[in-house]
């Protein structure tokens, strides 16, 4: 028989318990269909792997204008030279 084992996140105020890991998942996602603003989505993934075509689409959504000088940065983000992610693949 499946049980679901309940969860425990700690958010900055504290503890808040869980039934399951799926309804973490499904608290945390409530959280945005609930509210009243508008808002644009998209998967990380999707951004790294289709990022020229993602921002597009984002800028017709909220009504920017793409340019065509758009490039992938492939180096590093931070300029302080540490190598805490050299060799990570």
């Amino acid at each position: 028989e499946d049980v679901p084992v309940g969860a425990g996140v700690k958010y900055a105020l504290g503890w808040v318990q869980y039934e399951s890991l799926t309804d973490v998942w499904n608290k945390w996602y409530e959280e945005y269909e609930t509210q009243k603003f508008p808002m644009l989505h998209f998967r990380f993934e999707d951004l790294l792997f289709h990022g020229e075509e993602v921002t597009k689409i984002a800028c017709d959504c909220v009504g920017g204008v793409f340019t065509n000088h758009f490039r992938y940065i492939e180096g590093s983000a931070k300029e302080n030279g540490l190598p805490i992610h050299n060799g990570a693949y």
